[in-house]
């Protein structure tokens, strides 16, 4: 079976049963992340072997696709034959053209906009219908409205989600049908998107609807079906928040470890001053493993039994979350050379790190990386524990160590005059050691990791 990071699984050594593992080099050592599997363990080996054969120009900017140049050349015309010049590209069986014009919808005239959303929405790519519906708020919301009924019925459930996000520019006495129709879709994801949305609508008009949810979930907890149980929890952002609580511990009272599970995914959706309090007891039921889980899965329907790809909303670089037996090792981030130039020297510095008192590199692993067609680098990389921003409002176990932690990475690339642009708590994760068996041990200071570098640049940048 072939992964994404240049080499097999079934060809990776594995020590035979009751074989003592290997004596590593000291400065292999210091990449070693507790508890991973033997892909992630040789992560660093393979990243050497990786550089010797990938090279990538040093820039800044993307090297425009012939789609690209011409769909920026079309905004040098009149606003009229704009719109005929998008109307053509959309006509075009180039995906690549249908997009970078989609794109530009925005800089037609408003009468024009309408019928090139429509046309757009024909296309029979996902990714194109996609980027039109991120268009729809150029439109007005009489225009709109129709647009986000045709998205929500889309055969494509990411297409479905990217029109649930539109819904707030429809018309006010359209939302609440509109949201319900999310509420009733299949796709967990855009069942999500669809409660979340209800948080960023007036209490006016969702007060009916909040109470109409409320009584739902709680009336799923009490469905014998486990499925029904687990679809209820995912609707608990349809809930006020101070309501959340209860039903979370009526959950805990369910007899399936599964409910269990996606009931400490959701420890996030409560207000921050309860938050300790439920994981206490949490942690106190056994589910300590369940919360330190990286927040990387909680918003996308992805598992460890089937090989897909998410793409992850975030700001600065894309970010693709992958399922199957990679979910929990390793995510692609799609970065500029320069910020991924930056981290490669600052990982690969392990004497330097060794010398600020550190027995391990502190930064997000690379395990290996490519250059992609568009000059930026996907880059392979391992996945840590709990963010310590989520860790801190959950509990303040271990908050003067990670802190200490915390500020002596920072110090040390502050001598290097390293400037990872964002090092606030939410790009720190921890991560907990383990046992020969992946048995979390919570009885021992867990190591702290910077990650996404995605703004990084050193003093040769």
């Amino acid at each position: 079976m072939e992964n994404n990071l240049g080499t097999r699984i079934e060809n990776i050594e594995q020590p035979e049963l009751g074989q003592k593992k290997e004596e590593l080099p000291s400065y292999l050592k210091m990449y070693e992340i507790s508890g991973q599997d033997e892909i992630s363990r040789h992560s660093y080996e393979r990243y050497l072997a990786n550089k010797e054969k990938e090279t990538f120009v040093l820039t800044r900017e993307k090297s425009p696709s012939l789609a690209e140049y011409a769909a920026e050349q079309m905004t040098e015309q009149s606003q009229s034959y704009r719109a005929h010049l998008i109307e053509e590209a959309l006509r075009n069986s180039d995906v690549e053209y249908q997009k970078e014009f989609a794109r530009r919808i925005f800089y037609v005239k408003k009468e024009d906009r309408a019928p090139l959303v429509k046309l757009g929405l024909k296309s029979t790519d996902s990714e194109v219908r996609k980027i039109v519906a991120a268009s729809l708020p150029a439109l007005s919301r009489n225009e709109i409205f129709p647009f986000i009924v045709e998205g929500l019925n889309d055969p494509d459930a990411g297409v479905r989600k990217s029109f649930v996000d539109i819904i707030t520019f429809a018309p006010i006495n359209e939302r609440i049908g509109l949201i319900k129709k999310g509420l009733s879709d299949p796709d967990p994801e855009v069942k999500i998107a669809s409660a979340r949305i209800i948080d960023r609508l007036p209490e006016r008009d969702t007060s009916v609807l909040i109470e109409e949810m409320f009584h739902e979930v709680e009336k799923g907890l009490s469905d014998p079906d486990v499925k029904v149980q687990k679809d209820s929890l995912s609707m608990i952002f349809c809930v006020e928040k101070k309501r959340r609580f209860n039903l979370l511990l009526k959950a805990l009272n369910n007899q399936s470890p599964e409910v269990h599970k996606v009931a400490a995914s959701l420890i996030g959706s409560l207000p921050d001053e309860v938050r300790p309090e439920m994981f206490r007891i949490m942690f106190d039921q056994g589910l300590g493993e369940e919360l330190i889980k990286p927040a990387l899965y909680k918003k996308v329907n992805i598992n460890d039994t089937d090989f897909a790809r998410r793409e992850f909303i975030k700001t600065g670089s894309e970010t693709t979350l992958i399922g199957g037996r990679l979910k929990d090792k390793t995510i692609i981030r799609h970065i500029d050379p320069v910020a991924f130039s930056s981290w490669q020297k600052i990982y690969e510095s392990h004497d330097f790190w060794k010398s600020q008192g550190f027995d391990y590199v502190p930064i997000e692993p690379i395990q290996s990386y490519k250059v992609a067609k568009d000059g930026y680098i996907d880059v392979y990389s391992g996945v840590l524990d709990i963010s310590l921003f989520d860790w801190k409002i959950d509990t303040d176990k271990y908050a003067i160590e990670l802190d200490r932690q915390k500020d002596k990475i920072i110090s040390a690339l502050g001598k290097l005059k390293f400037d990872h642009g964002h090092s606030h708590d939410d790009n720190f994760c921890l991560r907990f050691f383990r046992d020969e068996n992946g048995k979390v041990d919570f009885g021992k200071i867990p190591r702290l990791y910077l990650i996404d570098f995605d703004q990084a640049t050193s003093p040769a940048h």
